[in-house]
């Protein structure tokens, strides 16, 4: 079995260290920054929690 789903939750976690510089820069609108932090913070938690693949 691959263990590969902590790769992903990785990269998940760094693209939310990323999300403040991205909103300060206005490279994307804040409420945008806001609605992909919690779409990979959910889909973190699920990746921890069932570790699918």
């Amino acid at each position: 079995m691959d263990q590969s789903w902590w790769m992903i939750k990785s990269g998940l976690w760094l693209f939310i260290g990323l999300a403040p510089a991205l909103a300060k820069r206005k490279v994307l609108p804040a409420s945008v920054v806001l609605a992909l932090c919690i779409a990979a913070g959910v889909t973190a938690a699920y990746l921890g929690i069932h570790k699918p693949f």
